[in-house]
């Protein structure tokens, strides 16, 4: 099994800790590159990122499949160009949200999802809203940080804490997803203190879980509707 991971980025500041992450849950036959943008943002923290990111997206993901790769994760919670690559691709695509979502949906009834800053909130927001998620949402706190900052690990567990005690106590909230694929080797150091302070509530990490569901679609032969996502012809021309 092959899998290639697109860490939607023109940096690879992240990628060591994408690969620390991922050797947690990654199966014995499987095989996990990870590749960078050429060309592109240095974060995804709005739409217009995303825009930027999409054309080094789209050729990364097209040439994958040409190598023989089995999957592709598009390493990044607001899943950018995640619907256009399926329109392109034979081998199933997933992106950080759907991942996580799904995980936290078959194990407690309400969570939240904390997210970096505001301005990705409604972004998110979308993406809940297109998966059926809206009843399942308790709340969507942010911790103030901005991507580049996460790499501050510390800072980082004491901001998840805090806003995962407010989510759990106020919002009724009884998992957290992290809001950011950059939020890297947090979720069971956060796991841990919370059910220290006797709020055992799961933390469930976006970039590890998109993993775990690729690998099973992958086991299972599944891949993309092109009942949904139809064949596109502009692969060609690529």
């Amino acid at each position: 099994m092959k899998i290639k991971i697109i860490v939607p980025l023109a940096t690879d500041e992240y990628n060591a800790g994408v690969k620390e992450e991922v050797d947690t849950v990654k199966a014995p036959d499987c095989t996990i590159s990870i590749e960078n943008l050429k060309k592109g943002p240095q974060s995804i923290e709005g739409r217009y990122d995303e825009f930027m990111a999409g054309p080094d997206i789209v050729k990364i993901a097209c040439k994958a499949q040409d190598q023989g790769f089995d999957g592709i994760v598009i390493d990044c919670f607001g899943e950018p160009l995640v619907p256009v690559v399926r329109e392109l691709v034979d081998i199933p695509v997933i992106g950080g949200f759907a991942g996580a979502l799904m995980a936290a949906s078959m194990i407690c009834q309400k969570f939240s999802i904390i997210n970096v800053l505001d301005r990705v909130v409604a972004m998110n927001r979308t993406l809940v809203r297109d998966y059926g998620m809206a009843e399942n949402i308790a709340s969507m706190p942010v911790i103030g940080m901005p991507v580049n900052r996460l790499k501050e690990k510390k800072k980082l567990t004491e901001r998840l804490v805090a806003v995962s005690l407010e989510a759990i106590e106020t919002h009724g909230a009884q998992a957290i997803v992290l809001g950011c694929t950059g939020m890297l080797d947090v979720a069971r150091g956060v796991a841990r203190i919370l059910k220290e302070k006797g709020k055992p509530a799961p933390v469930i990490d976006p970039t590890t879980t998109a993993v775990t569901m690729l690998q099973s679609l992958i086991r299972n032969g599944l891949s993309q509707s092109r009942l949904t996502y139809f064949k596109s012809e502009e692969q060609k021309a690529l």
